[in-house]
């Protein structure tokens, strides 16, 4: 059932939000009439139309409340954490580039490959099809993965200390060691800006021989959620009408969102799908039921010290962060049903809403009390940064990184903590993995403070087009 039904008040709410272009009068009238057959009936509205309303930034607006609670009520999460590998082949509508005035139609199904090489085929009406390779990757355990940042910033990050390393410690540290003035074995960053489209485009061509590893900015579940009630399968369309850089990254490839849509959408009946599934899972807080996860947001009634205790075990656990990397492929002429990936890999990489009680955002009220503290923000981050730079250094001679500011904006993540994650995930990499990371491209629509702040150490010389900052 793709429908909500709205009672009176809220169909009220719903129409008057949904008509704000309109005369207040007519409005008034239209909302006026829908509250009426809210109360005798109920007001049916398609989903798909709700979600487009709520893209207009009326996501406080009271229709929400009531949409959320009945989406809730008919949403059970599957106690499986296997079946978000399960893929989803399916025909839907193409929002992308149109070549044609007619509606076009695309299809996604599992192709075979060499062994153990995972293809999806995205056929879009009479185009070729569009062939993309993907899988899931885990390197090191979290707890090895921060001996080695404690190691390389000389601080004892992990173990049973009372008080864990602060962030601002870990922040300054990083901040001394990541100087490619006085450090010649560290990649260069360079700031970027522009469209996201535009950034890539730049990022191909200057990188020369080296492959190109883009850690996009999307939820922790790897989806395109616009929201935590968005379904992308059935709403695709508002991935195409979001411009930012996660669902930007993705379109940048032909059939990228709908392949996202073949192989994570399963996924959304597994509460902590994606990065740390693992972890949240066996954590203490989940099965105290202080935390949960509808996609990739999550909801938390944690107090300051149970975050922090929350904080310490994902340091110090055993569990691994999961990477999902894709990128399209073409197949190798001389190795029969082998794919290999030409152009760049994307990373699905995101980080946990968080929440600033001075400056409210679209996400604050996920969380009871206060929100994840900036130690978890890093965390999440660093260990998602670090795996995919372990298994790309392992697997390429040389790479270039592609990135933006992840967790900011409505996340609500501390400033520059995505900067300082993937700083320190590069320090922390074994040295022969480390020289093979070359220059990292850090891009923003317009935003010029993370060059202030970080330029004077970390940016190298390059050249004068308009799309440097």
């Amino acid at each position: 059932m793709n429908e909500v039904k709205f009672s009176g008040m809220s169909a009220f709410s719903y129409v008057w939000n949904k008509n704000k272009e309109e005369s207040c009068l007519h409005r008034f009238c239209s909302a006026l009439a829908a509250g009426v057959v809210g109360f005798c009936f109920g007001y049916k509205v398609n989903i798909d139309e709700v979600e487009s309303v709520l893209l207009q930034h009326h996501e406080r607006a009271y229709f929400n409340t009531e949409c959320k609670k009945e989406l809730d009520e008919r949403h059970i999460k599957v106690n499986n954490p296997a079946l978000r590998y399960e893929t989803d082949p399916h025909t839907g509508v193409f929002y992308g580039e149109r070549l044609s005035i007619e509606e076009e139609k695309y299809t996604t199904k599992d192709v075979e490959g060499a062994k153990d090489q995972k293809i999806v085929e995205v056929k879009i009406c009479n185009r070729p099809s569009a062939f993309i390779k993907y899988d899931h990757v885990t390197t090191n355990t979290n707890k090895e993965a921060f001996c080695a940042l404690g190691d390389a910033l000389d601080l004892h990050i992990v173990g049973n200390q009372e008080q864990p390393v602060s962030y601002e410690d870990i922040n300054k540290k990083v901040r001394d060691q990541y100087d490619v003035s006085n450090n010649k074995e560290l990649p260069g960053f360079i700031f970027i800006k522009g469209e996201a489209e535009k950034q890539h485009e730049y990022v191909k061509n200057e990188s020369k021989d080296h492959s190109v590893v883009v850690f996009n900015a999307s939820q922790i579940n790897y989806q395109e959620q616009i929201h935590a009630d968005h379904n992308i399968k059935n709403n695709i369309k508002a991935v195409y009408e979001d411009p930012t850089f996660g669902p930007a990254t993705v379109k940048t490839e032909i059939g990228g969102v709908e392949f996202l849509t073949h192989t994570l959408i399963k996924g959304n009946a597994v509460e902590f799908s994606g990065a740390y599934c693992n972890f949240f899972r066996d954590a203490r807080a989940y099965k105290t039921d202080l935390i949960h996860a509808d996609g990739g947001y999550y909801f938390s009634d944690l107090d300051e010290n149970e975050w922090k205790k929350l904080g310490k075990e994902l340091i110090n656990s055993d569990t691994k962060a999961e990477g999902f990397f894709w990128g399209t492929a073409t197949k190798d002429q001389d190795q029969d049903k082998k794919w290999e990936v030409k152009g760049k890999t994307i990373y699905q990489t995101g980080a946990i809403n968080a929440k600033q009680e001075n400056n409210p955002g679209s996400y604050d009220d996920y969380h009871r009390q206060v929100g994840p503290h900036s130690e978890l923000q890093f965390s999440i981050l660093f260990l998602q940064m670090r795996n995919a730079l372990m298994h790309e250094t392992n697997t390429k001679d040389s790479v270039v990184v592609h990135t933006t500011s992840i967790g900011g904006g409505v996340f609500r993540n501390k400033e520059y903590v995505s900067m300082i994650a993937l700083q320190a995930a590069i320090l922390s990499l074994p040295s022969e993995n480390r020289e093979k990371v070359k220059n990292v491209y850090f891009g923003s629509f317009n935003e010029e403070s993370a060059c202030r702040e970080f330029g004077n150490k970390t940016a190298v010389s390059t050249s004068t087009k308009a799309v440097p900052l």
